[in-house]
């Protein structure tokens, strides 16, 4: 299967928005918490407006011929400055459509992601995964990323 990985454009927004909703439906599967505001499509839209173009931050489309199957968020965070190391590469969301998985899009996405971090001097690359997601979880392992903090929760 083809697929090829593009910097997002102000065009690409309604169709990542979508698949971004397929992602977010998914997440809440596994957990409730997940469930999106009734406006936020429209947040997340707004959200990548802000990103595209922005030299801090990196929005990719994976593309099946004009299809859009996939899209990946990254961007430059700081750690406190307590810290020797505070600038580090955050990969904030990365969703491909389930009938495009293991066919290469996350690894190509991934691949230019941390190209465009080792541009930037980024050396270190931090994500977020739910626990009870396998499929993400398996990926990010595959791709050589390991545990290093656990983020906890209690509702009160």
């Amino acid at each position: 299967m083809d697929i090829t990985i593009v910097q997002a454009t102000e065009t690409d927004m309604r169709n990542l928005v979508e698949i971004w909703k397929e992602f977010m439906d998914y997440h809440k599967g596994i957990d409730p918490f997940f469930t999106r505001g009734d406006q936020g499509h429209v947040t997340f839209a707004n959200y990548l407006a802000e990103l595209i173009g922005n030299p801090g931050s990196l929005v990719l489309a994976a593309m099946h011929g004009a299809e859009h199957v996939g899209y990946t968020i990254a961007k430059i965070d700081r750690h406190p400055p307590v810290l020797l190391h505070q600038a580090f590469g955050h990969i904030t969301d990365m969703a491909v459509k389930p009938a495009f998985r293991r066919h290469g899009a996350g690894e190509k996405m991934l691949e230019q992601t941390f190209g465009w971090f080792r541009d930037k001097k980024i050396k270190r690359v931090e994500l977020h995964v739910v626990p009870d997601n396998s499929i993400g979880f398996s990926f990010w392992r595959k791709m050589g990323f390991e545990t290093y903090m656990h983020a906890m929760f209690k509702e009160v």
